[in-house]
């Protein structure tokens, strides 16, 4: 039986039409009242570096969890710190949960079209001659044991599985990042590097509430563990709905050293807007998918060069796999 192990990023949240990304949720946190003014004063801080930043076009702060441990470098009361992080954790957990409840039930097309294409994403490929290719290099797919590992907090896979679960015991979902059922949710840097204040470094309290695997140990819940042993026995990688970001960095290095280390094989999707009805030719779509798996190389780290990997690493861009729903910002 294949082990095949779908890393779920946000993306998957944002397709099934919940405004579930970092501006959406900072357009709602910003107005809210802080529980305190020293709390109401640093939260202004944050935004105004916030703004200034995206004036500057500065890339790194597009990220909320990059911008966060950029931002301490501005600041000098650990403690007050702390408070804004917490503040900003349990109102992200409100958000989320406001978006969940607006979000509809998952109708059975839904649920159908999800089951199908967790079971076969490689269908998604460009040409039938990839396709063949890709089942060719995989772990023979006639059974297929599905794991999970969403970064998501919210119940959207749960929710588009619900009834196909039971009659398939193959699928296992993981949330390597708690849920929404949880307290505080796992946000925030992947090493004390990313925090740019190094007086801040030195407080492992802080190191709990921000720096994401720490978190986890401390927890002792387990689930990184599980997650670490699901992807070093994994034979078949599907990556959706990310975009390889560095605060999630312990997750690519552990894919990257099973990849060194076996015959698995990836298959990583890419999504991009586009100006709608541009439609590109096979040769420009290789071209992008050349270009994309070389960033996938380079965020895990892999040596050589890009021909090296279209054996084992495998590219689709801007597929219409998985449900599809409008957004709509309603949660207020």
């Amino acid at each position: 039986m294949a082990n095949a192990v779908h890393i779920i990023g946000n993306g998957f949240d944002l397709r099934m039409g919940m405004p579930t990304g970092y501006p959406s949720f900072l357009k709602f946190y910003e107005p809210l009242k802080a529980p305190n003014s020293e709390i109401e004063a640093i939260k202004m801080r944050f935004f105004q570096r916030m703004r200034l930043e995206e004036a500057k076009e500065k890339n790194k702060w597009a990220d909320l969890e990059i911008a966060l441990g950029a931002f301490t470098k501005e600041e000098t009361n650990i403690e007050l710190f702390k408070d804004f992080c917490r503040d900003a954790n349990r109102e992200l957990i409100n958000y989320l949960k406001g978006v969940e409840k607006q979000s509809p039930i998952p109708s059975e097309e839904e649920k159908e079209k999800f089951f199908q294409d967790l079971e076969s994403p490689e269908l998604y490929l460009r040409s039938s001659q990839l396709k063949q290719h890709f089942l060719n290099n995989a772990v023979t797919k006639d059974e297929v044991y599905s794991n999970i590992i969403s970064f998501n907090y919210t119940s959207t896979i749960e929710r588009l599985l619900d009834g196909y679960t039971e009659k398939n015991s193959h699928i296992n979902v993981k949330h390597i990042h708690r849920t929404l059922k949880n307290d505080y949710v796992l946000f925030g840097v992947n090493n004390v590097e990313q925090i740019e204040n190094e007086e801040f470094r030195k407080d492992e309290d802080l190191l709990d509430l921000i720096v994401k695997p720490k978190g986890n140990y401390e927890l002792g819940e387990n689930v990184d563990v599980e997650c670490r042993n699901i992807i070093s026995t994994g034979e078949i990688f599907y990556i959706y709905g990310t975009s390889l970001g560095i605060t999630d960095q312990f997750w690519w290095d552990s894919i990257a050293k099973r990849y060194e280390n076996s015959n698995c094989i990836i298959l990583y999707f890419d999504y991009v807007n586009e100006e709608e009805g541009v439609k590109r030719s096979d040769i420009e779509m290789a071209a992008l998918e050349r270009k994309i798996r070389s960033k996938v190389i380079n965020v895990m780290g892999l040596p050589g060069r890009e021909p090296d990997y279209r054996e084992r690493i495998y590219v689709v861009r801007n597929a219409d796999i998985f449900p599809y729903r409008e957004t709509k910002e309603t949660v207020k």
